[in-house]
């Protein structure tokens, strides 16, 4: 029994190999780019100097490590009275934000959002100007850690408590503003 060769003409050989080289190239740089995507998902895991953290007024701090409904202060607050929120640690390019649940039935009456973090996990200091409904509000922080990847989901931050706005003549005499971590 003879075999028989089958014989191809050179352009069908030059598409073969050109085929060839293609998709090992195809599949080098579909491995170059998980391996890049990898890499990068790492180094960006590490980048922060410190560990993931939020706080109202310089004070009132709570850690990504610090258990999601574990113990908080009061503050109190008049509307009409700034007050701000900020955060290390954080993720870069993300936006950590508040919400506010009314103490008396649970329900969500607000929320707000910081600044938005740069590539040094900061996020700056942004001011509010208290206009809830008097009453008293469990405030909960949502962030990501820049470190850990951990996804920091309604930590409770602190009471707020809310009281009425001040009159005008107490407005005037400058005891509308807030002090670092106090109240008046």
């Amino acid at each position: 029994m003879k075999i028989r060769r089958q014989h191809r003409s050179p352009v069908v050989i030059a598409r073969a190999t050109v085929t060839r080289v293609l998709s090992v190239l195809v599949l080098a740089v579909g491995l170059g780019t998980v391996v890049a995507a990898q890499a990068s998902t790492a180094a960006s895991a590490a980048r922060c100097n410190t560990a993931a953290h939020v706080y109202i007024n310089g004070a009132y701090i709570k850690y990504e490590t610090d258990p999601i409904d574990g113990p908080i202060a009061d503050f109190t607050v008049r509307n009409g009275q700034r007050y701000n929120v900020g955060g290390n640690g954080i993720t870069p390019d993300e936006d950590p934000f508040w919400a506010f649940y009314r103490v008396s039935d649970g329900s969500h009456a607000s929320t707000i959002i910081g600044n938005r973090t740069g590539g040094n996990c900061v996020s700056n200091q942004k001011t509010f100007i208290s206009s809830l409904t008097p009453g008293t509000y469990i405030m909960r922080a949502y962030y990501y850690g820049g470190n850990s990847g951990a996804t920091i989901s309604g930590q409770a931050q602190l009471r707020m408590i809310v009281l009425p706005a001040l009159n005008a003549t107490a407005r005037q005499s400058g005891v509308g503003e807030l002090d670092s971590g106090a109240s008046r």
